[in-house]
């Protein structure tokens, strides 16, 4: 909305309109002019300048600038939303499939591995079932805020959905993935405070090293496959 602030005036009248008009002769001869026909003056007060005809242009062309100024800012939000969660603002499934796709390319290309690590939060839905889906939901994000800082930069961390998340780690050894994963299990497992009640958190975490001739599938599979055995190992030590 465009305000324009107001411009007083002074308006010169022939005469005060407010001046009675006396009567005439009494034949009827008609009406005596008014008293004095001396110049009057009239503040007007809470108006604007006038629009002019550029003015009025210019705020055509303003109106069609934010309007095109809105519709480009929904396209980019509705095209960052379809390759990122709404929730973490980490990738999402689609985005890391792509990602993960074209490390794929750059390892077979120039023989450095890669690892995958996939990672599910523990007891999630314990707590998104006590505290509400509101505390649910805080809980995803730190998940997510503590991805973040416990990977490298240039890796990548996605949100598949749920309490899922997967990690892709290029140019990586053995046993520097392995670090990578436990340096995510620590850091999950801090707790936090969530609808004003401290929890305490965990997560399990499975982790497959690409190997020549593995697609994506396989090693997404793979690192879900250890994902599952680390879930189970944490459930029945030493079994």
């Amino acid at each position: 909305m465009w305000f324009r602030r107001e411009r007083a005036r002074h308006v010169a009248w022939a005469g005060d309109p407010d001046t009675p008009v006396l009567p005439g002769p009494a034949d009827g001869a008609g009406l005596r002019p008014r008293a004095s026909f001396e110049a009057w003056i009239e503040e007007v007060r809470g108006r604007a300048e006038p629009w002019t005809d550029a003015h009025v242009a210019a705020a055509r062309a303003m109106a069609r600038a934010v309007a095109d100024a809105m519709l480009s800012r929904a396209r980019e939000r509705l095209a960052y939303l379809g390759l990122h969660d709404a929730l973490t603002g980490l990738p999402n499934r689609t985005q890391f499939e792509r990602l993960l796709d074209a490390a794929l390319e750059r390892a077979d290309g120039g023989g450095r591995p890669l690892a995958v690590l996939f990672v599910d939060v523990d007891r999630f839905k314990a707590v998104n079932d006590r505290l509400g889906h509101a505390a649910g939901d805080e809980l995803l994000r730190a998940c997510a805020d503590r991805l973040r800082g416990a990977i490298r930069e240039g890796d990548v961390a996605a949100r598949l959905g749920g309490d899922e998340f997967i990690v892709l780690c290029e140019d990586v050894t053995p046993a520097r993935a392995a670090g990578i994963a436990a340096r995510i299990g620590d850091s999950l497992s801090a707790p936090l405070t969530l609808a004003g009640e401290r929890v305490t958190m965990s997560a399990s975490v499975g982790l497959q090293v690409s190997s020549p001739g593995m697609d994506a599938r396989a090693l997404v599979a793979g690192a879900d496959q250890a994902m599952y055995a680390a879930k189970r190992a944490r459930r029945h030590p030493g079994a």
